[in-house]
């Protein structure tokens, strides 16, 4: 409870088996693989992280691992992206999604870009 884990693509076989789409969770500190982004929120996040390259999703763990599709973390995700575009559509499309999770707390932060002078 409380860690602070960071999500990217999952690429094991077993994982892919169940999921083309698996999204692993992993430890920040140590990239140890905790769990997993439930089946019904892996595409949407597979794409996100897909779509810039410093797009990310950071989860603050608030409940026990539950056994579904694999070990799913369950936790509060937000998602950052530095493109308005990709943040509106992102919000959009998870709140659609957010109903089948209702165990999850979901945020969408755009990151400002710092201008060097």
């Amino acid at each position: 409870m409380g860690n602070n884990l960071t999500c990217k693509e999952h690429n094991r076989e077993e994982a892919k088996d169940h999921d083309e789409y698996a999204v692993g969770t992993y430890l920040k500190a140590n990239n140890e693989l905790v769990g997993h982004v439930p089946i019904d929120l892996s595409f949407l996040i597979y794409i996100f992280l897909r779509a810039h390259n410093n797009n990310e999703i950071a989860v603050k763990i608030i409940g026990s691992r539950r056994l579904e599709n694999g070990l799913v973390v369950h936790g509060a995700f937000i998602a950052r992206t530095p493109s308005r575009a990709i943040a509106s559509k992102f919000e959009r499309e998870i709140l659609r999604l957010k109903e089948l999770c209702i165990h999850m707390e979901i945020a969408v932060e755009r990151l400002m870009r710092i201008l060097a002078f």
